[in-house]
């Protein structure tokens, strides 16, 4: 991600606008004309294949089955299907389904048929009364495991950035603006 630092943050405004044609400048642009230097925005943006891009830094892609978590450094299993996903955790609302009466006494009702156990349910679920089956809530907790350990420095900056070595570590700047020559952050006028 790239940041912007403002160097006069205080002349920003919506009317001021810059001078592309022949008319009176703005008085913005007679301060801008003035700088004899700008900033310029900085950061790298650029992952190896198989990495994502997470607060700046590059991490190993999860594993198949495996999804990134809240936090990005963590991966979590996938739930399975019918499961919202919770976080941590993967959750199954209580569901019910119409029973199978075809092996029960059609002169009975449906509570009385229940004693006979000849209720058909679907897998899972278990008969109830008023000729249901009930499935109960489930809760299973996601496999998990952290990949802060594959956390790198980006690979490289876009094609047009500059390099800097700051302090032992490349940070890539946008390239000055014709007429300007970079000095860390900041483009001066040459």
């Amino acid at each position: 991600m790239r940041r912007i630092i403002p160097l006069l943050p205080l002349l920003s405004c919506a009317a001021c606008a810059v001078n592309t044609d022949d008319r009176e400048p703005s008085p913005i642009e007679h301060v801008q004309g003035a700088l004899d230097a700008y900033a310029r925005s900085s950061g790298m943006d650029t992952c190896a294949p198989g990495e994502d891009a997470v607060g700046g830094k590059c991490y190993a892609q999860c594993k198949t089955g495996y999804a990134p978590m809240a936090d990005k450094t963590w991966c979590g299993s996938a739930c399975p299907s019918g499961y919202t996903d919770e976080g941590d955790s993967c959750f199954r609302a209580p569901k019910t389904a119409d029973a199978n009466m075809n092996g029960c006494f059609s002169s009975l009702s449906c509570n009385e048929n229940l004693f006979l156990d000849c209720m058909a349910c679907p897998a899972g679920y278990k008969p109830v009364t008023d000729c249901k089956c009930w499935m109960g809530p489930d809760t299973i907790d996601k496999t998990t495991y952290d990949r802060s350990d594959t956390a790198k420095a980006f690979d490289a900056c876009a094609a047009s950035d500059d390099q800097v070595q700051e302090q032992g570590t490349t940070v890539c700047y946008a390239a000055c603006k014709a007429g300007f020559h970079p000095v860390g952050e900041l483009c001066w006028r040459d």
